[in-house]
C-alpha cells in the first residue's frame, strides 16, 4: 500500500516540488495513507480482543504438579 501510494504520486509531486523534495512529499503521502487504513484495522482489532475468552495464569512459581496422564500399555 505504501510503495503503490508512493510510485503513484510520485511524478506529480515530482513536477510540482523537484526531485529530491517531491520524493520525500510522496513518501510522505504514502505514509499518511498507509496509517489511515491501518487505523481502522487496529481499532477493529483492540475490540475483538474483549471476546477473547480469558484463560487463568498458573499462581506458583514452582514446576506443574498437577499429576501426569497415566500412560497406556503398549501393545
Amino acid at each position: 500500500m505504501l510503495i503503490a501510494q508512493e510510485r503513484s504520486s510520485t511524478a506529480a509531486y515530482t513536477a510540482r516540488y523537484g526531485s529530491k523534495v517531491g520524493a520525500q512529499h510522496a513518501f510522505t503521502h504514502g505514509m499518511d495513507q498507509a496509517y489511515l487504513w491501518a487505523l481502522p484495522v487496529a481499532v477493529i482489532a483492540f475490540f475483538m480482543s474483549f471476546l477473547l475468552k480469558e484463560v487463568r495464569l498458573r499462581k506458583t512459581l514452582g514446576p506443574d504438579t498437577s499429576p501426569a496422564p497415566e500412560a497406556s500399555p503398549a501393545v
